[in-house]
């Protein structure tokens, strides 16, 4: 009788070590399948970025980055891709100035990404967001006539004309790049002064823009 419970022992010991084995061996084919399913979602969004076709590169990279977040270049193409997309929602700008703010946190020394960020604080009308942005673009390259612009735009919707005015460079410079700068500040006190200072904001945003 004791022979037979040790051989059941046995049998059952082999059992539970066989169904283990099993177990990490399907483990094992299961972590090779989703590594080589993630790989295959980076490569496929990588090359739909590539030939400008965003919708399918943010499907693919999208499944990606939520395996596999703070990849730089997949962060950047994520940011770049949703804010090329045709008639982009609220949620879409937001998004996209959200990857250009994780984009530009894992690449410090690049200029892309604040751009984009931007010109998304552009999009939505996030002025404070866009002074921030500016001013880092222009930590990184103090000559992006892009972020200047932005840093002008930024302090004048914000009301901070005389910072707008200084910003725009010396009295030269600005007459060759803010033509309309000059006159726009000197009138800004009419404007406020008969009840129009949001027409001379929304004229002095128009310019910009343009």
């Amino acid at each position: 009788a004791r022979r037979r419970t040790v051989r059941r022992l046995i049998i059952v010991a082999s059992i539970v070590a066989l169904l283990a084995a099993t177990a990490a061996v399907l483990h094992t084919a299961n972590t090779i399948q989703n590594d080589r399913m993630i790989a295959n979602a980076r490569q496929q969004g990588m090359d739909a970025y590539q030939r400008g076709d965003f919708a399918e590169a943010l499907v693919h990279l999208s499944l990606y980055n939520a395996r596999q977040p703070g990849d730089p270049d997949v962060t950047f193409a994520l940011a770049d891709a949703t804010s090329s997309l045709p008639d982009p929602s609220r949620d879409d700008t937001l998004a996209a100035a959200s990857f250009a703010l994780t984009a530009a946190s894992l690449t410090p020394n690049s200029i892309e990404p604040v751009l984009i960020e931007i010109r998304m604080r552009q999009r939505l009308g996030q002025h404070t967001e866009l002074l921030s942005a500016a001013d880092r673009a222009l930590t990184i390259d103090d000559r992006s006539t892009e972020a200047a612009a932005a840093r002008v735009q930024a302090l004048a919707a914000l009301g901070r004309r005389a910072q707008a005015l200084d910003s725009a460079g010396p009295a030269a410079v600005r007459a060759r790049a803010y033509p309309w700068l000059v006159n726009d500040l000197a009138l800004a006190e009419a404007g406020a002064s008969t009840g129009r200072p949001m027409a001379w904001l929304s004229g002095l945003v128009t310019r910009l823009l343009v």
